[in-house]
């Protein structure tokens, strides 16, 4: 996530904890990579999640869009 620049709204504190939740939520494994490559090709904003979180320190909110939104 933090490679795809998807972290750049969490704070540093709490990247490792949000990468953990959002795998446990929201990974699963694919039986066809190709097929699951073409579903994200074709429609990818149906899959895109957002993530909402407090920053450990501050308090402030901030959130993230995560590609793992399962139906």
């Amino acid at each position: 996530m933090r490679e795809r620049g998807e972290m750049t709204n969490v704070p540093p504190e709490d990247q490792l904890k949000v990468a953990g939740k959002v795998k446990e939520n929201h990974s699963y494994v694919c039986q066809d990579i190709v097929r699951e490559f073409r579903k994200y090709d074709e429609d990818p904003l149906k899959y895109f999640e957002r993530y909402e979180g407090e920053h450990s320190v501050t308090g402030r909110v901030w959130h993230l869009l995560s590609e793992l939104k399962l139906y």
